[in-house]
Formats: structure tokens, C-alpha cells, sequence
């Protein structure tokens, strides 16, 4: 599953919307379902049962439940889950950030091939936030993401390039907090940069930026940002599909 550029700011997967349009034991259902399939020890099925708790979607948003799917699943070396597991100690949504677990967790993921794992880490090392600053060794980060096929990451390479054949110092784009990289980005009209703005102000509880810039995205094709706008809306149809499709791919 792709996700936005400098995920620092989503958190990736933090929507706190609630659902509303199916009936409570459909809820229920759908809940105990997929509990009893992460109990059973799927790794897929606990990175998505903690996607729902920290989302508060079909239950109350619960951080603490969140984090403990995303460990159960990252510790059977789910990429992604390590990479979730990461983003949360990284944004704090317990409530305070531990950058010495989201380093371990980045880097376990990295090493997995995640290429979002990378380019939080080679924004963590370019700004020096929660590590020792390091250029270079945000710069490796960042190609790691690029080979990865994180397109963003190789844009943001192009530029750097640029300022160090035009005798600037490769400091001054990437300087600034992530929120400030995010937001220029997707002023300069990158969907994937727009979603993670939004992703960010809905998590802010700022609902009205957050729709400003999910709808940027969606006009440009973003599946994210369209079913986002659909949840703001009222509908929660569409993620109770989803986790529906992932239970029917279980068998058991």
C-alpha cells in the first residue's frame, strides 16, 4: 500500500472517522471477525486490526490497541506493520513520541524493502529530528526510497541535485519540519503530498483543511483521497468493504 511522501505527517493511517451507516451487529461482526483471524496469529489481519484502532473506525479509537496489533504483526517481520509501528512511536499518538523505538522499527522495515520506511528515515537523518543530523546518510535513505519506486523521494533528489550543481548548499530545502516539505509539495500539485496533508489536518481534527486538500487529490485520481472524501461525507461503507474483501482472502 503506497502512502504519501514525508509520512511523518500521517500518519498513515490515522483517520479518526467513525462508522455510521451499517447496523451495530454487522459492526460487531465485522469487528470479531477480524480479531479472531489476528488471534490466530495472521499478520495482515492484526497491521489491519490496528489500522482500526487507530483510526476509530467500527470501534472507539484506541492508540493502545493499535500499537499492540501493530507489534504482534511487526514482530512475524511484516514490513509494513514494522513501518507502522515506526510511524506511531514517531507522531506520538500514545500521546508521546519515542524516537529511539520508531528508529528501531524504521530501520527493521527498511531492511524488509519498505521504501516509506526510508523516507521517513531520510527525513529524521536530513533535519536531525530524534538523530544526529546526517546528510548523507538522509540522502542514501532517500535513493533507497527512490529505487523503491517512491517517486517523490526521487523528485526531491532532482532538486537537491540541482542546488549542488548551482553552488547552493543541499541544506535549504531540506531544513525546514516535515509539515513545511509535505505542504509545499502539495501546493506544487502532488496528489499523493495533498492526501497526506489532509490525512494530517483530519487527524489535527482541522476537518475543513483536511477536505480542502483530500478534494485537491481526489480531482487528480487518488483512490486514498476519493474514499477519505467518502468517509467525511458519512459514508464508511467503502472501509467496511475493505476489511470485508480482506476477510473473504482468509481462509480458514
Amino acid at each position: 500500500m503506497k502512502r504519501i511522501f514525508f509520512i511523518s505527517l500521517t500518519l498513515i493511517l490515522s483517520l479518526s472517522a467513525t462508522a455510521n451507516n451499517l447496523p451495530v451487529k454487522s459492526e460487531q461482526s465485522l469487528i470479531s471477525k477480524l480479531t479472531t483471524l489476528a488471534n490466530n496469529g495472521d499478520a495482515l489481519s492484526q497491521q489491519a486490526l490496528g489500522n482500526v484502532y487507530l483510526e476509530g473506525r467500527l470501534v472507539e479509537r484506541n492508540p493502545e490497541e493499535a500499537i499492540k496489533w501493530y507489534m504482534k504483526s511487526a514482530e512475524q517481520n511484516n514490513p509494513e506493520a514494522q513501518a507502522q509501528a515506526g510511524f506511531f512511536y514517531y507522531m506520538g499518538y500514545d500521546g508521546k513520541r519515542d524516537y529511539s523505538k520508531a528508529l528501531y522499527w524504521l530501520k527493521r522495515a527498511s531492511e524488509n524493502g519498505s521504501g516509506q520506511a526510508d523516507v521517513v528515515l531520510g527525513s529524521m537523518y536530513m533535519v536531525g529530528e530524534g538523530v544526529k543530523q546526517n546528510e548523507v546518510l538522509g540522502i542514501k535513505y532517500l535513493q533507497s526510497a527512490s529505487s523503491r519506486g517512491v517517486k517523490e523521494a526521487a523528485d526531491v533528489l532532482a532538486r537537491l541535485n540541482n542546488q549542488t550543481e548551482n553552488g547552493k548548499s543541499t541544506v535549504g530545502i531540506m531544513d525546514d519540519k516535515p509539515l513545511k516539505i509535505l505542504k509545499r509539495e502539495a501546493e506544487q500539485g502532488n496528489d499523493q503530498a495533498q492526501y497526506g496533508l489532509g490525512s494530517h489536518y483530519y487527524n489535527s481534527h482541522n476537518y475543513e483543511e483536511a477536505f480542502k486538500w483530500f478534494e485537491l487529490s481526489a480531482k487528480q485520481g487518488n483512490a486514498y483521497a476519493q474514499l477519505q472524501l467518502g468517509f467525511m461525507y458519512g459514508d464508511s461503507n467503502g472501509y467496511s468493504q475493505m476489511i470485508l474483501n480482506h476477510i473473504d482472502r482468509i481462509k480458514y
